[in-house]
């Protein structure tokens, strides 16, 4: 199986995590509108929005600092 490495072209650790999570992000949306599919439902991450909202204070934490503003 052929494979392109990828690197980070950050200054930095958190630079360089950013680039490649968006590099490789990109990289599967053109592959998706390649393949003729919807890019856009991504199951597990639905699902963990959810539980992050439903069981975490994160859900209060936004709408108290929506409420600040």
């Amino acid at each position: 199986m052929e494979y392109i490495k990828i690197e980070g072209a950050g200054e930095n650790l958190l630079s360089d995590m950013l680039y490649l999570l968006v590099t490789c992000d990109m990289i599967s949306y053109v592959l998706a509108l390649l393949e003729s599919r919807d890019p856009t439902p991504v199951g597990i991450i639905t699902k963990l929005k959810e539980y992050l909202l439903n069981n975490t204070s994160l859900r209060q934490r936004v709408l108290s600092e929506i409420n600040t503003l």
